[in-house]
């Protein structure tokens, strides 16, 4: 207890050092650039502790036939691609930071299956160059915790998915019990210190729960908690949900007599 009480004030003084001088003067680009640097490597220390999820997860998506159009949402490096399908895939890669383009160019590049089609620069709480019903799975892992708005997010993926198109993820949320940690996440959040770090992330949205009241229906949610060992910063974001969710089909529309 002792010492989460200092790693406690210590989020506190960083928090403010943080808000009043490096936020102004280090700059959103380099900010980027630093955490392009930082996680680029990330899925080599995640996906070994996430695997038997990540399988169970996308068990349907790998074992799809058909040729598919994919959209990865703030897809960074890459780091899913050992679980896209074994059949040939298009992808539309969409990652707002410039700085992961050329080596998720350079993964992609490994995996002859999977098709880049181009990489999206626009938010994903907007999706905005990417057309009404036109993909057929949705990929997000370890990103709806620092997209600008998730119920915004949660739409444009309804609103990209063909009728019956499946949404894939994998997020870190609120601790769901009345735990020290959930206070610390919360804190964390409240100073901005973790948003700062990490690009915009926060410990403590409740993602679930928005996603299961987001319009996508047959959400089959679970949850687990990650084994944090290896990086000091995977005990903030312990609490896991993952699941599939689908969006219905268009119901025909009866014609009206006037």
């Amino acid at each position: 207890m002792s010492v989460l009480l200092v790693v406690s004030a210590l989020i506190v003084v960083l928090a403010i050092v943080y808000q009043k001088w490096l936020y102004k003067y280090i700059g959103s680009d380099n900010r980027k650039k630093y955490f392009a640097e930082l996680l680029k490597d990330f899925p080599k220390l995640y996906n070994p502790k996430t695997k038997p999820m990540k399988q169970k997860l996308f068990e349907s998506l790998i074992k799809t036939k058909e040729e598919i159009c994919v959209l990865e949402i703030g897809i960074g490096s890459g780091g899913n691609f050992d679980f896209y399908p074994e059949s040939k895939c298009r992808l539309i890669a969409n990652e707002p930071n410039q700085y992961f383009h050329q080596i998720l160019s350079d993964n992609v590049a490994k995996y002859p299956q999977i098709i880049l089609s181009r990489i999206s620069s626009s938010s994903a709480d907007n999706l905005q160059d990417i057309g009404d019903a036109t993909i057929d799975a949705v990929i997000s892992t370890v990103v709806l915790c620092s997209v600008p708005n998730v119920a915004n997010t949660l739409d444009a993926i309804l609103r990209v998915l063909k009728p019956g198109g499946k949404f894939y993820y994998m997020e870190h949320e609120l601790d769901p019990k009345f735990t020290w940690w959930r206070k610390l996440q919360e804190m964390i959040d409240f100073f901005g210190i973790w948003t700062f770090l990490f690009d915009g992330c926060h410990a403590s949205r409740t993602t679930g729960n928005l996603i299961k009241d987001s319009g996508l229906l047959s959400v089959d949610q679970d949850r687990f908690y990650l084994n944090p060992v290896g990086f000091w910063g995977l005990y903030i974001i312990k609490p896991h949900v993952y699941g599939v969710a689908m969006k219905t089909a268009i119901k025909s529309e009866k014609s009206l007599d006037l």
